[in-house]
């Protein structure tokens, strides 16, 4: 069986992945979610997935760029 995962780490990455997440959970599609951190800040990473009503990433990482 194949598995899936979707990565982001950057606002216009969480906001090009959210059609394609919506789409695999109204699908019943099993996918793994990844923050990478690259944007750590609430401001401008976590807010955008609350708004854009995308799950609680499965796991969540702090790369931190500068």
């Amino acid at each position: 069986m194949e598995k899936l995962m979707i990565i982001v780490g950057t606002r216009p990455e969480i906001v090009k992945m959210a059609p394609v997440v919506r789409a695999l959970k109204n699908e019943n599609i099993s996918f793994t979610f990844v923050h990478c951190g690259q944007h750590y800040d609430y401001n401008m990473s976590q807010q955008f997935i609350e708004e854009l009503e995308l799950p609680t990433p499965d796991f969540s990482y702090k790369v931190k760029a500068y």
